[in-house]
C-alpha cells in the first residue's frame, strides 16, 4: 500500500470546515456516473443569465493516449470526460505548447507565447518572471465586461515572484491553488521544497497560505472548492470558472487503500509500468471531480447556459506515466506527442446537428480567448485587443456541421534562449528552436528546426520502440497528411522528396512565415534564471511558503536581450534548410547566391524581386503572398483523409464496443468477442497501412518507415478485447 502523511487532526479539521463534507468513495465514483448522464435540476433556479458560464477544465500532462475515448490501455479511466466529449465536439487537430507556461499563457491571452516573452520554459517556486502584467488576461476582460464572476482552482504558474503577477491581480476574483510547476507530493502540497497551496480572495483582500487541508489529497481539495464555487454562485451571474487541476502531473499519487480495491483492478488490467498504474488511478480520481462539478451545474438549473471545454496543457511525460501513442514525442518536445493532445467541447448551446462529432479544422491553445470572450460571450472589446489576439473566433464553426475553419498555421514555437548551453540566446534563427505547421496546397507540413530526437512508447508501459531517444538535435519536415507519426523526415530523403513534392516551394514558405514571426512578432523573452534570493525571503514567511519576495520589474534580463536586431532574411534561411537536407555546407552550388533562391520565392509567395525559378523546380501560379500560398486551393489530387484520424476513430469504436453478442457456441462469450474485435480491427489496420503506405511511399523510399509494426496491431487487437470486456464488467454487463 502506498504511504504518504496523512495527519488526523488535519483532516478532522478538514472535513468540518468545509461546506460538504467528501463522500466516501463508493458515493463519488456513483455521483461521477450520474452526473454527465442527467441530474435532476433545481427549478427555482431556472435563471438564465444573458451570457453563458463557462467552465474550463485544464489536465496537466494528458497525452493523446490517455484521454479514455481514445485510450488503447487505460480506456476506463475517464468516464465523465468521455461522456461529455460524446455528447459535445471532439478537436481531432487541437495543438497546444510543448510546457506548462507556454501553453497557459497562450490560453490567457490568445496570443502565441513568443509575443509575450513567454516562450522559454516553465515557472518554478524561485522563478524571477511571469507574464506582464500590461498584459490582458480572459479573467480580467470578462470582469471588465461587468457582468462575470471569475474564479480559478488549481494551477496558475504565469508568474508570482510580485504581488501583481497572482490570480487575483490578474482577473480573477478568487484563486485556490498553487502557483506553479506542481505538487512533489499530492497531500503534503510540497512543489520543489517548498509549501505551496494557497486561498486567496480579491474582493476581500485575502492573501494567506492555506494551513487546514495539509494532507487532504490536493485532487478531492480541488474538486471541492469548484463545486463550492458552483452551490454559492447566482444562477443568473454569469460565471468563469477555470479549474487547472494538478493532476495528472509528475510525482502521481492515489490515497491510501485506492490501489487495493476492485476499481484500481480494473483499470491497470492492461497496465504493467508503475508509473502508467498511478497515472490511470490519478486520472480516474480526477475525473471523478468533473463528475461532481457538472452534477452541481445541473442541481443549480446552470447546466443548460454552460459551455464546458476540457483540454491539456501539453503533451503527456512517458517517464512520469503519461503516453502519447501513436504519436512520437512527448512534453517539452515539438514533435506531435508534445503538441498535439485531446480537446472537446460541451454545451447544451451546441448546435444539435454538431453534437458527437469531431472538427475537421485546426485549433490552437490561443484560440480559447477570442472564441469564448468574442464567440461565445460576445464582449465587445475595447481598442486593439481583438486584433491582438493570434487566435480566432472558433465558435460558429464549431457549430457548423462539417467546418474547417479558417486556421491554416500553427505556430508552435521560436525560442531563440538555447535549450542546452544555460540558458543563454543563440546566434540568430538559424540556431533558434522553432517549429511550424503549415497547410500548403490542401495538406499539413511541419518544420521543425534544433529539435532533438525522441522514441515513441507503447501503451501499458514505459517501453519505446521504433527510433531510440537521442540526444543529438535535428531539422525535420515532415508530411502530416500522409505520416501522422512523423516517421519519415523528408529532409533525410531528399531525391525521393523532391521527386514527391514541390520542395522549392516547401522551404520557401516555411522560410518566410519563420522570418516574419522571428523578425515581425516575436519579442525578448521574459524569461530570468532562478533567484538565490527567493529562498531566504521564502524561508522567512511562514517556513517556505511560496510568496513574492520582490517588487514587478519591467523589461528583461540583459543577457537575454535578442542579439542585435531581430531581422531575418528568408534566403538566407531557405538556403540553411536547403544545405541541411541536402547534406552540404551553405555555399553549395544548389544554392550559391541569394537572388536565386529569392526568385524562388518570388514565384511561391510573391517577394519582390527579380529572376526564375531554380532549373528543374516546378512552376506554381503566382501567390501574392506566404499568407495566399498557405490557403490555396490544393492543384493536384484530392487530400486524403486524416490517417490518424481514421485509424484513431475505428480503433476506439473496437475498442469500446457497447454490447457483447452472444458467442456462436453459446458458452465462450469472451471468446466470440475475441475473435471479432481482431478480425475487424486487423481489417481496419491493414486499410490504413494501405492508404498510408500508397500515400507516402514515393516520399519516403524503401524503408517506408509509416506502416505501424505488426507486434503493436497485434498488441492493440488484445486490448481492444480486453477493454470491451472491462466496460462491459464496469457497467455490469453493458456500458
Amino acid at each position: 500500500m502506498l504511504q504518504y502523511p496523512f495527519p488526523i487532526l488535519a483532516y478532522i479539521f478538514y472535513l468540518l470546515s468545509r461546506f460538504q463534507p467528501h463522500a466516501p468513495q463508493d458515493v463519488r465514483q456513483t455521483m461521477a456516473v450520474n452526473s454527465v448522464r442527467g441530474a435532476k435540476k433545481d427549478s427555482a433556479f431556472d435563471v438564465v443569465p444573458s451570457s453563458p458560464h463557462m467552465v474550463f477544465f485544464l489536465v496537466d500532462d494528458l497525452g493523446w493516449n490517455d484521454m479514455g475515448y481514445q485510450s488503447a490501455d487505460i480506456p476506463n479511466s475517464s468516464p465523465n470526460l468521455d461522456a461529455l466529449a460524446a455528447g459535445g465536439v471532439k478537436l481531432g487537430k487541437y495543438y497546444t505548447q510543448y510546457d506548462c507556461t507556454p501553453a497557459r499563457a497562450s490560453l490567457m491571452t490568445g496570443k502565441y507565447p513568443m509575443k509575450l516573452g513567454m516562450q522559454h520554459e516553465c515557472i518554478t517556486p524561485t522563478s524571477p518572471w511571469g507574464l506582464p502584467k500590461t498584459e490582458a488576461t480572459m479573467a480580467s476582460m470578462l470582469r471588465e465586461s461587468g457582468s462575470y464572476s471569475t474564479h480559478i482552482v488549481g494551477k496558475w504558474d504565469l508568474g508570482h515572484y510580485a504581488q501583481e503577477l497572482w490570480p487575483t491581480f490578474r482577473g480573477f476574483d478568487t484563486f485556490f491553488g498553487l502557483s506553479c510547476y506542481g505538487f512533489d507530493n499530492y497531500f503534503s502540497h510540497d512543489n520543489k521544497g517548498f509549501w505551496d497551496l494557497h486561498d486567496f480572495t480579491a474582493i476581500e483582500g485575502r492573501f494567506e497560505p492555506d494551513v487546514k487541508d495539509y494532507g487532504v489529497y490536493s485532487t478531492y481539495l480541488f474538486g471541492s472548492r469548484a463545486v463550492d464555487i458552483v452551490t454559492a454562485h447566482p444562477p443568473a451571474k454569469p460565471l468563469f470558472l477555470y479549474v487547472p487541476f494538478n493532476a495528472v502531473h509528475n510525482t502521481l499519487s492515489v490515497p491510501p487503500g485506492f490501489n487495493q480495491t476492485e476499481t484500481w483492478a480494473e483499470l491497470t488490467r492492461m497496465v504493467t509500468y508503475p508509473n502508467r498504474q498511478l497515472f490511470a488511478g490519478a486520472l480516474y480520481l480526477m475525473d471523478v471531480e468533473v463528475g461532481r462539478i457538472v452534477a452541481e451545474l445541473k442541481a443549480k438549473g446552470m447546466y443548460q447556459n454552460t459551455i464546458i471545454v476540457v483540454a491539456s496543457d501539453n503533451g503527456g511525460s512517458p517517464v512520469d506515466g503519461g503516453n502519447n501513442w501513436p504519436l512520437r514525442g512527448a512534453k517539452k518536445t515539438l514533435f506531435e506527442g508534445g503538441v498535439h493532445v485531446p480537446a472537446f467541447v460541451h454545451s447544451p448551446l451546441l448546435a444539435a446537428d454538431v453534437v458527437g462529432t469531431t472538427y475537421a479544422g485546426l485549433v490552437h491553445v490561443s484560440d480559447w480567448a477570442p472564441t469564448l470572450l468574442l464567440g461565445a460571450a460576445g464582449l465587445a472589446l475595447e481598442g486593439t485587443r481583438a486584433e491582438d489576439f493570434d487566435g480566432f473566433d472558433l465558435w460558429s464553426e464549431l457549430n457548423t456541421a462539417g467546418g474547417v475553419g479558417p486556421r491554416k498555421e500553427v505556430l508552435l514555437n521560436i525560442d531563440y534562449v538555447s535549450q542546452v548551453n544555460g540558458g543563454t540566446p543563440v546566434g540568430g534563427i538559424g540556431e533558434a528552436w522553432m517549429g511550424l505547421l503549415l497547410e500548403v496546397r490542401g495538406k499539413h507540413f511541419k518544420l521543425m528546426t534544433h529539435q532533438f530526437d525522441y522514441s515513441y512508447y507503447s501503451p501499458g508501459s514505459n517501453a519505446g520502440w521504433g527510433m531510440p531517444v537521442q540526444s543529438n538535435y535535428s531539422t525535420y519536415l515532415f508530411d502530416l497528411s500522409t505520416d501522422p507519426k512523423e516517421k519519415t523526415n523528408l529532409f533525410e530523403h531528399i531525391e525521393a522528396s523532391k521527386a514527391a513534392y514541390d520542395m522549392e516551394e516547401l522551404i520557401a514558405v516555411f522560410s518566410a512565415r519563420l522570418c516574419h514571426f522571428y523578425s515581425d512578432v516575436m519579442v525578448p523573452t521574459q524569461y530570468k534564471p532562478q533567484d538565490a534570493s527567493a529562498k531566504t525571503a521564502m524561508n522567512k514567511f511562514n517556513n517556505d511558503w511560496v510568496t513574492y519576495w520582490k517588487p514587478y520589474e519591467d523589461g528583461v534580463a540583459p543577457v537575454l536581450e535578442l542579439r542585435g536586431a531581430p531581422q531575418c532574411e528568408a534566403a538566407k534561411l531557405a538556403r540553411k534548410l536547403w544545405a541541411f537536407a541536402e547534406g552540404n555546407g551553405e555555399d553549395d552550388a544548389q544554392v550559391d547566391d541569394d537572388v536565386t533562391v529569392m526568385a524562388t520565392m518570388q514565384s511561391t509567395v510573391g517577394h519582390d524581386v527579380s529572376g526564375g525559378p531554380r532549373q528543374g523546380a516546378t512552376v506554381r501560379p503566382a501567390a501574392t503572398s506566404a499568407e495566399d500560398l498557405v490557403t490555396a486551393t490544393p492543384a493536384t489530387a484530392a487530400f486524403p483523409a486524416d490517417a490518424l484520424a481514421a485509424a484513431a476513430a475505428a480503433e476506439t469504436e473496437t475498442a469500446k464496443a457497447k454490447v457483447a453478442a452472444p458467442s456462436s457456441g453459446g458458452g465462450d462469450e469472451l471468446g466470440s468477442l475475441l475473435a471479432r474485435k481482431q478480425a475487424r480491427l486487423s481489417k481496419v489496420m491493414a486499410a490504413h497501412d494501405g492508404a498510408a503506405a500508397a500515400a507516402a511511399s514515393s516520399a519516403s523510399g524503401a524503408g517506408g518507415g509509416v506502416v505501424m509494426k505488426r507486434a503493436v496491431r497485434e498488441e492493440a487487437a488484445e486490448r481492444a478485447v480486453a477493454s470491451a470486456a472491462l466496460h462491459k464488467a464496469a457497467a455490469g454487463g453493458s456500458a
